[in-house]
């Protein structure tokens, strides 16, 4: 057994960890002299929009919104008078209200023709009664654009999509002139000039294509998009680059590093630059690109040391803002900035607090050529010897671990650490954030070197001593599901439990699955993971529901009844194809692909996760 300090660190409920944020969703009015939020209210914890001066306290908020069943999903301010707040109701449908901040009232604009929308661009500077909408009706796989008048409801098709645009760009203008369009092999860029030309295709291969989820804005002219991207093909690392809508290419580099890839920047509305590049090596870092966000940073890092400070939101004279402080213990911390006083007033604190959580610690090693970047959090007042061990396997694949507290990822990494084991997090092969050509080596490698890696970083903690061998369990979520079943029926000596949440079992069944409007995917699919009929043998290969006579190990897997995503049927030919190990299998109502939205569904399965754990690693 691990030797242990006489006082032992405090037993946080688990509930803390993974409870809905109390507040959250601020939003600073354009003339900087209000801020809107969301709370839970009640025993139901059902969100209300609330607002309150930026100079005033918390006792000075006022509803917006009586308490309702709907759910959250997001507000926009609409000038400095108006808020724009989307809810969406149990039965799938959503509202669109507009709340009067001066009289307290709102009002339903009705929307009845489509099944879905989402708010695109409030068009704040741009016009005072428009804005742009996200819209799907029924007979559509596709999200449309419409232009709706909140005044009238007139509502006017402004793009309509041919087929995969998974992404809209607005223009200067308040006009949608650039889409992003998969295609085959290729995410293509669509430009038009004006919304009343046609959309001319630019072709790009996803493997050299923009950010997909990194932020785009158009120059001060409009003849050019701002990006995070990777066109340029010598170049390896994602860099933030100004790309020509009359070719596709990239006509300039704005920021790039030379490790990591860019993951996002800040980009001023008022003065149309980019003002900071945030990029991620072992820990976040933030790369300042002109003098008045420099000015900024220098005051707030005087206050809040040691934090990663973001500016989620600001007025647009860009002397007020909304700021987000956190670091590896800290859940989101949001401060209200006033650069011309230089205060700085808290909105609002986590929960948990920093001296009850762990420390999470970069770590690197080598494995088939490659530098492989992970984390490391050993449970607290624990020595580093000899401990039990849960690897926690990102989803994706190719998204990555950070180091710095993000939900829901981080929620677990302590609540696992405060229950007493050691967590390990591997950013394997495959993974974003470490440039193309590595991404590109965990094409086709699902169950094998992308597995071997985080295999390989297990032996390198056992070696250390700091890992007691007989006590290993691996659990994931989604592409981190896979991982799991994959490691205990292909190295059931290396771990002695499993914990997936809605993980593949089989990726040929995962393929035929696959939903209308995620068919356009299927040819990046094909290169990624491998083709269903071409890769069949290596496919299956790798099927855990195909070789799960090799798992002995137990085993808990939890699905969601309504997911999308990954169906749940694959979990249900796992649990039917396991012989020779215990199985408890959790079905979660009403849930769609993790993580799981209902609280109470949280705490069930994290409940479920606590005691298989402590019954299996003891």
């Amino acid at each position: 057994m691990a030797a242990t300090s006489s006082t032992s660190p405090r037993r946080i409920p688990l509930r803390d960890f993974f409870r809905d944020r109390p507040v959250r969703a601020f939003q600073l009015s354009p003339d900087g002299k209000n801020i809107g939020y969301v709370k839970l209210i009640g025993k139901a914890r059902q969100p209300v929009f609330f607002v309150r001066p930026s100079g005033g306290s918390a006792s000075d908020e006022r509803c917006l919104m009586p308490e309702s069943d709907d759910n959250f999903v997001s507000c926009s301010w609409k000038g400095s008078d108006l808020l724009l707040l989307l809810e969406a109701a149990s039965d799938g449908t959503r509202h669109l209200y507009r709340l009067d901040v001066n009289s307290g009232s709102g009002a339903e604009i009705d929307l009845p023709d489509f099944a879905t929308f989402n708010l695109l661009d409030a068009l704040d500077g741009v016009s005072s009664d428009e804005i742009l909408l996200e819209v799907r009706d029924r007979a559509k796989l596709f999200v449309d654009v419409a232009r709706l008048n909140i005044s009238t409801g007139e509502l006017t098709i402004v793009a309509r999509n041919p087929g995969g645009v998974y992404r809209w760009v607005v223009d200067n203008r308040g006009q949608v002139c650039a889409a992003i369009q998969v295609k085959g092999r290729n995410e293509n860029l669509l430009v038009r000039p004006d919304e009343k030309s046609k959309f001319r295709t630019l072709k790009m291969d996803f493997r050299f294509c923009l950010n997909q989820y990194g932020p785009i804005f158009y120059s001060a002219d409009n003849k050019a998009l701002i990006a995070v991207s990777r066109r340029k093909a010598r170049r390896d690392k994602q860099a933030i680059a100004i790309i020509s809508t009359k070719t596709g290419r990239e006509l300039r580099t704005i920021y790039q590093n030379s490790r990591v890839d860019v993951q996002s920047f800040a980009f001023s509305k008022r003065r149309k630059i980019v003002t900071y590049a945030v990029f991620h090596d072992s820990k976040p870092k933030v790369a300042i690109l002109d003098k008045a966000t420099a000015a900024i940073f220098k005051a707030l890092r005087k206050k809040l040391r040691g934090y990663v400070i973001e500016l989620t939101s600001s007025d647009q004279s860009e002397q007020k803002f909304i700021v987000r402080a956190n670091d590896d213990r800290t859940p989101a911390r949001y401060y209200f900035f006033d650069c011309r006083s230089n205060k700085l007033t808290r909105l609002a604190f986590a929960v948990l607090r920093k001296n009850q959580l762990a420390p999470v610690r970069p770590i690197r090693f080598r494995n088939k050529g490659l530098t492989i970047h992970g984390y490391l959090t050993l449970p607290l007042r624990r020595a580093a010897k000899g401990l039990p061990l849960v690897v926690c396997v990102h989803g994706g694949p190719d998204l990555r671990d950070f180091w710095y507290y993000v939900i829901p990822d981080s929620a677990e990494v302590q609540f696992f650490a405060n229950r007493g084991y050691a967590v390990l997090q591997v950013n394997y092969r495959g993974s974003a954030g470490y440039g193309r050509a590595f991404w590109v080596k965990g094409f086709k490698q699902r169950g094998r070197k992308m597995q071997d890696d985080v295999h390989a970083a297990v032996h390198h903690l056992i070696k250390k001593g700091i890992v007691d061998p007989e006590r290993v369990a691996i659990y994931g979520r989604s592409f981190g599901g896979f991982a799991a079943l994959a490691g205990i029926a292909f190295t059931p000596k290396l771990f002695r439990a499993a914990i997936a949440s809605a993980g593949v079992s089989n990726w040929i069944t995962w393929f035929n699955a696959l939903l209308p409007h995620d068919q356009p995917w299927r040819g990046q699919l094909c290169v990624k993971v491998g083709h269903p009929v071409k890769d069949r043998r290596l496919l299956e290969a790798v099927a855990p529901a195909l070789h799960a006579d090799g798992i002995t190990a137990p085993l808990l897997i939890a699905h969601g009844a309504r997911d999308s995503v990954v169906r749940k049927a694959e979990s249900d030919r796992m649990v039917a194809a396991i012989q020779n190990s215990p199985v408890t299998y959790m079905v979660i109502p009403n849930e769609g692909h993790p993580p799981y939205q209902s609280v109470q569904n949280r705490i069930a399965f994290y409940r479920a996760v606590e005691i298989f754990l402590a019954t299996h690693l003891r």
